[in-house]
């Protein structure tokens, strides 16, 4: 489910016949479900329409009523962010052991942090 916000781009579906949706854009949000909106008709002149349901794409798409919904691109990119946070959230359940700096690599102490150590570590150097 992506979440409405102020501002966020929809189509909007009137109980009038469109050929296809009309751009808006949400100017207030009551919840994730319903949103009031400003938008413009296909000749470009602007509407509101209050109270508008957000069809998530969850159970049958709306007949015979206004409703709204977000645009496939928008669709896309909130499946594709799901995706990359499941797998992070596999990633941090098993954690991986940090690297460990090599007992030659040289200490750096931080001038602003005294009694902080760095570890550094340098590429092996070639021999001539």
């Amino acid at each position: 489910m992506i979440k409405p916000t102020i501002g966020r781009v929809l189509w909007y579906h009137s109980t009038m016949e469109h050929e296809q949706p009309l751009a808006a854009l949400v100017s207030f949000v009551h919840s994730d479900t319903e949103v009031n909106l400003g938008g413009f008709h296909a000749n470009g002149r602007p509407f509101n329409a209050i109270n508008v349901k957000l069809w998530q794409g969850e159970g049958e798409r709306p007949v015979n009523t206004e409703y709204c919904e977000w645009m496939p691109y928008q669709q896309g990119q909130a499946a594709k962010t799901q995706e990359a946070e499941s797998k992070l959230a596999a990633t941090a359940k098993s954690p991986m052991e940090p690297a460990k700096p090599s007992p030659s690599a040289p200490q750096v102490v931080h001038p602003a942090v005294p009694h902080a150590a760095v570890h550094v570590i340098l590429p092996p150097t070639e021999k001539k």
